[in-house]
Formats: structure tokens, sequence, C-alpha cells
């Protein structure tokens, strides 16, 4: 089951070997070190490991140096590498049939359900997702979405680069006859495939049918997908709400909503196994605790993250997962019990909001 991950933050001076090395534990079939338009490193490179196992080792150097830089280390699909490694001559792209009416995400946390990536295509009428799983069973941070004219795939593409749930999303047209192989590479289980409205009538009743439960004694550097997949074998609903105490940092719990009790079961005997050399205390609580600590939704149903930046005395924040239109005014509503300097909304290389 061949795997895949992305270096960024790399010396320009970094080689093969010097990646190799510093994957030292993982068995690598290819390096191709990224370059710009004028040939020269762009600090990226994407590699191409034997298996799932190795892709654990390899995030376990995540931020580890390689020189005088840390690396980030982060998991991508085979369609992410095929696409930054492949070079095209001119003639083959004018000969690629993209498909009319779908789009593929990729980059997807694995946490995401059908009900996610609707809202992260807000604007867009979709009429069905399909989340692409590994040959484990497990997601691949993909999903293939069925869009229902040529004016929504239009506005799907515009959210392409999309910062959500702590990671910026993918949104790229995909050729006819790669979405069959994608379905076929899949394991596919019932209800991976069902509409999107089928999805949100079933949302209608997760009342009844979600249960809760709360991690505590948690490391402060684990992230969303790290708890993911320390319940592996669980079904999440939505995302994994870890818990920040008044300065924005993680105080060593989170709380989690689960589909079933069957799920519900699974969880509790994870209960004082251990995540990144610490004992985590696994117990079963109620929606209010969850509702109480889940995150902050704007007017328009997107959620917004705020996060710390800079060293300890800073006094900044960032926030990420804005809606386009968001407004400085906007921005100090929504931060309204806070004293506010100033506000700087970021702009890509067009001149359009990022969501930063």
């Amino acid at each position: 089951d061949d795997s895949f991950i992305c270096l960024r933050g790399l010396v320009w001076s970094a080689t093969e070997n010097d990646i190799k090395t510093f994957l030292h534990d993982c068995k690598v079939k290819k390096v191709f070190i990224a370059t710009n338009e004028e040939g020269k490193p762009t600090g990226n490179a994407f590699v191409h490991l034997e298996s799932e196992a190795d892709v654990g080792k390899a995030v376990a150097h995540n931020r580890k140096y390689l020189g005088e830089r840390f690396v980030i280390v982060e998991e991508i699909s085979e369609f992410q590498y095929m696409r930054e490694t492949q070079v095209d001559e001119p003639r083959q792209i004018k000969n690629k049939e993209y498909s009319p009416s779908h789009v593929i995400l990729t980059n997807l946390p694995n946490t995401f359900s059908n009900s996610d990536i609707q809202k992260f295509l807000k604007d867009c009428k979709v009429k069905q997702i399909t989340i692409l799983k590994k040959k484990s069973g497990k997601p691949s941070g993909e999903a293939i979405v069925e869009i229902a004219s040529h004016n929504d795939l239009v506005r799907s593409l515009i959210c392409n680069n999309s910062s959500l749930g702590g990671k910026t999303i993918n949104v790229d047209q995909v050729e006819e006859c790669e979405i069959s192989k994608m379905l076929k590479k899949t394991k596919l289980t019932a209800d991976v495939s069902i509409s999107a409205e089928q999805e949100m009538e079933v949302d209608e009743d997760e009342m009844v049918t979600n249960y809760f439960i709360k991690l505590s004694g948690l490391p402060w550097k684990a992230s969303e997908e790290e708890i993911a997949e320390f319940l592996v074998d669980c079904e999440i609903v939505g995302n994994v709400v870890i818990i920040n105490n008044e300065e924005g940092r993680p105080t060593g719990d989170a709380v989690v909503k689960l589909l079933n009790k069957v799920d519900l079961e699974r969880a509790l005997k994870c209960n004082r196994k251990n995540l990144h050399n610490r004992f985590v205390v696994v117990v079963e609580t109620d929606s209010e605790t969850y509702n109480r600590n889940g995150r902050k939704i704007d007017s328009q149903g997107r959620e917004i993250r705020c996060e710390k930046t800079g060293a300890e005395e800073n006094t900044f924040i960032r926030l990420k997962g804005l809606v386009w239109d968001a407004t400085e005014e906007d921005i100090k509503t929504f931060l309204h019990d806070c004293k506010v300097k100033k506000v700087v909304l970021i702009t890509n290389e067009m001149g359009k909001p990022t969501g930063d």
C-alpha cells in the first residue's frame, strides 16, 4: 500500500540523500525536490514511501531539523503526489478531458464527514460526495464531489487553498478517466457515497444517536489528526475539539462526538493507552460538555479558528477560515470583548482575501 508525504521548509541546499538520511527509518522509493520556474528549489519535496507504516515513522520527524531549519512533514494523497511531481508537456495539457461536473478535494482532515465538505462548499449545489479510502480502510484525505452545474463548479474551484480545520484544502478539476479509477481503488462503505441531502437528514437525528467522550492528560502538542488516529477504530462525527485555556493554550483535554454506542465502547478501550509517551484517560461525557467547548461559528455557518501567534509575550492572534467578504468591522464585532488595535486582512497575489 504505497504512501506519500510532503516535506516543507527545507533548506535550499537539501539533496535527495539529505532527505533520505532525514527519513533514515523509512523505506523511501523516490524523492522529488520541487523547483520554481527558474529551476531553483522551492523548499518543498515530495516523497514516495513503501507503506503506510513508513508514513507514521516519517510524521514522527515533523518539525525536526535538517540543517539549520526545521521541516514540516505531512501525509499527502497519491493524487497530490502525482500532480506535484508530474511534468506535463503543453500539448498533453490541452488534451486532458476534465469532468464538467466533478471536482476532487485533497488534504482533507481524516475526521472530515460529508456534512463538513458540504459546509466547506457552502455556495455550491452538491449532488453527491464520495470520501475516498486507502486499502487499509482509513480515509485517504481525498473526496470526489459531483457538482450540479457549471456555475457551481466555478464556485467550488474558488474554494481552492481555503483553510479549514487547520489545514489548507485543495480543490481541483479531475479528469474523466481518473474518476472511475479512484472509486475502484477505494474501499467504500455503505454510507461513504450517500448524497449530501441524505447526510443532512441523518444529522437531524444526531441528538438521539451520538455519544460523547472526554480525553484527559493529552500532550499539549497533540493535534486533532493525532487524536483521531488514537481513536482509529472509532467513527468520529465532525471535528475533534481540543480544549484551550483563557490564553488559547491547550489544557490537555479534548472532547469528541462518536457515531454510535459501538464506537463508544471501542473508544473506552483506549483508556490509559499512550499518545506521545503519555497515557490518556478516556471517559464518557455528555452533549452539554461537548457543545460548551465547541468551536465558534460565524453567521454564515463557517468555522472560525483563533490561534495565538509569535512569542509568549506578544499580543497577536490569527483568524483562519473567514468568509471572503469579512470586513475589519466584522472582525471587531466578532471580537467584541477584546481591545483590538489593528486588523490586517491577508490577500493573495490577485488581491483576493485568503480567509486569514
